[in-house]
């Protein structure tokens, strides 16, 4: 049997195995929330569908190692190059731009 790498315990990555997979349960139900709240055409049901999903996002990626902080460059990035490749929605909207401004400071709250 191999050594549980970096120090952690059988146990351990066994208790991490479990996290993930509740996570990735738990965005399921997010998703399927949302669906509803969008065919109730319910403001808060919607708000609060898609802050779990991005809320059970960043914990999976905790899981996996990769940092809030990361992710929220990786965002940044992708944002940018969606950006500079003229997305509709871009075009049509800026909505890529709003959300790099978020990201970037400029409408945080």
């Amino acid at each position: 049997m191999e050594e549980p790498a970096a120090g952690r315990t059988d146990g351990e990555w066994a208790k991490n195995l479990r996290a993930i997979e509740h996570l990735k349960a738990e965005m399921a139900a997010a998703l399927a929330n949302l669906y509803r709240a969008m065919l109730r055409a319910s403001d808060e049901a919607v708000t609060e569908a898609l802050a779990a999903l991005v809320i059970a996002g960043y914990l999976l990626a905790r899981r996996l190692g990769i940092s809030p902080a990361r992710l929220d460059m990786k965002i940044e990035t992708r944002l940018r190059t969606t950006m500079a490749q003229g997305h509709e929605l871009e075009q049509w909207y800026g909505d890529f731009t709003a959300l790099y401004r978020h990201f970037q400071g400029g409408t945080r709250r």
